[in-house]
């Protein structure tokens, strides 16, 4: 177990956020923590080193405020029985903000884990990788990015180096123009696993080798070397690291985490590592600025970490996408971060009323679809018109988002465009800004960069074709000229609004001009989106449509609902959950019955607490007495009678519906807090239920 999981994220309105979702997920024991902790990150922090020295700083500070005086220690002492993580809540770039505007920790992913809760984020996702990873190795902190997305599960144990390692950077193996803006990771000693170097790659390079070993985002720091980190956060130049440098008001000092902190394990040269020139094209890239005292910096940890060794140990069972620099049609069509199986799509956790060629996941489609490749995440298709169909041009991308079919009835996409939807708060109001583009976009490239497009052509091309100037959408205070700084996207209030919207995507064939309509309306870019999100509603629009989409598909769900019950407790939906089994149960055939009863009885065990199931046994235990009363006093509700008569059917005819009876005596403890002087009162009067 981890002694504590910590998150950094950029602000104090996505602190609080994280520590709702962290606090849903730690109360079914899904982090496998002691701990949670939320660190923001000091303003104007850019690099994952100053993030994570300031979230070491407090993490420690939290684990030794928790301790009474007479077992208090110092930092050193604690870290040296404990086991940390460290997850930073994606950093590097904007980019994929632009597709999924949630933040990568809480992309849903799917669970492999039979004792996991289904459909998890990718916060449960790399904690749990960590956890495996960390299984024989000795008090530390383990450093998580999630910046790079990694995706699959690993199917044997890792086999932790022989000696333990100070410092150890778990790598993948892939080819190379797949490693754009990734590290790769170079041996100096191939069986034992010493990094030489490392060095950053960029799209134009040509590699010397086919296959690289990149570096994961993962990385484990003996608890000495994180002593010794954390010993220089008080001291100047570090203090500006973390939040005492913003409360005194100095400008933050940005470091990179594998080259300016961890630097001295692996560069040789003491003269390169202080100069910085091996990661000055890393850093203009990413945005961390040069600063004077970052000499001073690199000097003092020098003296303190160069009598270390950073090893690497490859992990072959885990595929990866770099949202930083793919288009979202590329992420979306690899097999490795939502794989389908080969004759069928990859459809997990939806409502969807018909089969489509389609990647969906965590979504809902009411409508009925054409023949038309869609790839859903976390979005909603809705109308009260069962008939109603919804047709696209080709393949079409929706992501965090929501279309009703009856607000806009002229709703299409044209091939390979992308919606995606901002849950933003302007004023007191909480509204969903949506944004077009193409899926061979990549929205963070400026204007003039060779390869930036908008709907897939260059900008000129576009300003042409739709009678748009520049200067219609980038004011002269905007520095950078990019998709994702033009104010090209009004909101989508009204039909009117809708249809200045979806005309932006028009760009081939005679198309009604919509210009003025468009010109006069309020607009934002995906940079005012990105400003003005409210990241609570957002995390609270994905719990609803996981609820949503698994409330809406009980009677043809395609596998076991198990996994998700734990999610369920954890969220406070097990009543609606329970309501939507007990219909599905009175409109079920036959033959689906029985797995519907066991479904119930799962559920309510785990209600109840039980992380393993429930358990058979005979029906005259008198101790089932309190749960039958309580089903008798509620009997008056029609679902509740039916379930009976159902109950003692199935009962009869199958020993292991005996479950739901085993179940309701878990549930007595639980009922017996709310109502445990009635319960007392009717326990003689009720004796002979069994």
């Amino acid at each position: 177990m981890w002694t504590c999981v910590t998150v950094t994220c950029r602000d104090a309105t996505w602190a609080s956020a994280i520590n709702e979702e962290l606090s849903i997920l730690n109360s079914q024991s899904l982090l496998n923590s002691q701990l949670c902790v939320i660190s923001p990150d000091p303003r104007g922090t850019e690099g994952d080193g100053e993030a994570t020295l300031n979230a070491l700083l407090v993490t420690l500070e939290r684990l030794n405020n928790i301790r009474d005086f007479q077992n208090g220690g110092t930092f050193g002492e604690i870290l040296a029985e404990s086991h940390i993580l460290i997850v930073h809540h994606g950093r590097s770039t904007k980019n994929p903000f632009c597709y999924w505007p949630n933040g990568t920790a809480v992309l849903p992913t799917q669970n492999k884990n039979k004792n996991g809760s289904g459909l998890e984020t990718y916060l449960e996702f790399i904690t749990n990788i960590c956890h495996q990873l960390k299984e024989k190795a000795s008090p530390g902190v383990w450093v998580a990015s999630t910046d790079l997305i990694l995706s699959g599960y690993t199917k044997e144990p890792f086999n932790w180096p022989i000696p333990s390692p100070d410092a150890l950077v778990i790598t993948l193996q892939c080819q190379h123009g797949d490693a754009i803006y990734c590290d790769s990771v170079n041996l100096r000693k191939q069986e034992e696993g010493i990094v030489d170097s490392l060095s950053f790659l960029l799209p134009d390079e040509n590699p010397t080798e086919l296959k690289l070993n990149i570096n994961s985002g993962i990385v484990y720091l003996k608890s000495t070397i994180a002593t010794r980190l954390l010993s220089l956060s008080s001291k100047c130049p570090f203090h500006r690291c973390t939040y005492f440098g913003e409360d005194n008001g100095n400008q933050i000092l940005q470091l990179s985490l594998f080259y300016d902190l961890l630097g001295p394990l692996w560069v040789k040269d003491k003269n390169a590592y202080l100069s910085g020139g091996m990661n000055q094209l890393r850093d203009n890239i990413i945005g961390i600025t040069n600063d004077g005292d970052k000499v001073k910096a690199r000097s003092m940890l020098w003296e303190e970490l160069h009598e270390f060794q950073l090893c690497a140990s490859p992990l072959h069972q885990l595929n990866f996408v770099n949202w930083t620099a793919l288009p979202l049609g590329k992420i979306l069509r690899r097999d490795s971060l939502f794989p389908a199986s080969t004759d069928q799509p990859a459809v997990l956790n939806c409502s969807i009323k018909q089969n489509a060629p389609a990647v969906c996941i965590n979504s809902v489609i009411e409508s009925n679809l054409y023949d038309n490749e869609l790839l859903m995440i976390s979005s909603s298709i809705q109308s009260v018109q069962p008939d109603r169909f919804l047709r696209f041009a080709g393949r079409a991308y929706l992501l965090n988002t929501k279309v009703d079919m009856d607000e806009i009835p002229e709703f299409y996409l044209n091939d390979n465009v992308c919606m995606i939807g901002y849950w933003i708060r302007l004023g007191k109001e909480i509204k969903l800004g949506r944004s077009l583009f193409s899926a061979v976009d990549i929205p963070i490239l400026e204007c003039s960069h060779p390869r930036a497009t908008v709907f897939g052509m260059d900008w000129s091309g576009f300003f042409l074709r739709k009678g748009i100037e520049p200067k219609d959408v980038w004011a002269p205070d905007i520095g950078v000229h990019s998709l994702m700084t033009a104010r090209l996207f009004p909101l989508t209030k009204d039909v009117n609004s809708w249809k200045d919207l979806l005309w932006l995507q028009d760009i081939d064939g005679v198309t009604e001009s919509r210009l003025e309509s468009w010109r006069n309306s309020k607009r934002y870019s995906m940079e005012d989106f990105y400003q003005l999100c409210d990241p609570e509603a957002a995390l609270r629009n994905l719990r609803l449509i996981n609820t949503t989409a698994i409330l809406g598909s009980i009677s043809r769900w395609p596998g076991s609902l198990a996994p998700y019950f734990r999610r369920a407790c954890a969220e406070n939906w097990t009543d609606s959950l329970l309501s939507a089994l007990d219909q599905a149960a009175l409109e079920s055939e036959r033959r689906d019955f029985p797995r519907i009863l066991a479904a119930i009885a799962d559920l309510l065990a785990s209600k109840a607490g039980s992380l393993s199931g429930v358990r058979n046994g005979p029906a005259t235990n008198k101790e089932w007495i309190p749960a039958f009363r309580l089903l008798e006093v509620n009997g008056s509700n029609r679902n509740v009678q039916l379930d009976l008569i159902f109950l003692g059917a199935g009962l009869i005819l199958l020993r292991f519906v005996t479950k739901l009876v085993a179940a309701l005596l878990m549930l007595r403890s639980w009922l017996m807090e709310r109502n445990q002087l009635e319960l007392e009162e009717e326990d003689s009067k009720n004796f002979n239920l069994c």
